[in-house]
């Protein structure tokens, strides 16, 4: 039983930072395409 629980726990903690670092993953491209699409829009309103 002791060996299930170590088990469960380990899966836990793994899940747990599979998540974070698929969030901080989505957080890092949302940023990169908002400043990208800033960069698009100085460009359009310079040449506007």
């Amino acid at each position: 039983m002791e060996k299930h629980i170590k088990t469960i726990y380990g899966l836990l903690i793994i899940g747990f930072l599979t998540i974070s670092i698929q969030l901080w993953y989505q957080t890092k491209a949302i940023d990169d395409l908002n400043t990208k699409m800033e960069a698009v829009r100085e460009l359009l309103f310079r040449f506007a």
